[in-house]
């Protein structure tokens, strides 16, 4: 698979405007004290790892994009310290936040997924 360098450059300039833009959404309270942090690993293109606890993304991978996905989070996710908050009805579910940059709402902007309801 060929990656244009050039279109690295623009994907990042696009995560940093994005970061710039976006704060960390104002969460229910209570939802603070099930937050898990640490460092972050990619092990799919919805599914991801902090410490022990697995969490899947709120996110539905659109079809044909889940490879392309798992690249992307991968290259810009992986090993990097981040917040997640578990969904208080489905605790498998979490939204997951690097900085001000949620995990999901990267894969929703770039095309590759759309919300999950």
């Amino acid at each position: 698979m060929f990656v244009d360098p050039q279109q690295i450059e623009k994907e990042q300039v696009f995560l940093n405007q994005i970061i710039a833009e976006k704060s960390v959404p104002n969460l229910p309270k209570g939802r603070n004290q099930n937050v898990v942090q640490g460092t972050l690993f990619v092990e799919g293109a919805m599914q991801v790892r902090i410490q022990d606890k697995k969490f899947k993304l709120k996110v539905k991978i659109r079809s044909g994009k889940a490879a392309e996905a798992y690249a992307q989070l991968k290259r810009r996710f992986n090993g990097v310290e981040a917040k997640c908050y578990p969904d208080t009805d489905k605790p498998e579910y979490a939204e997951c936040f690097v900085g001000s940059l949620g995990v999901s709402e990267m894969l929703i902007d770039f095309g590759y997924a759309k919300a999950s309801n």
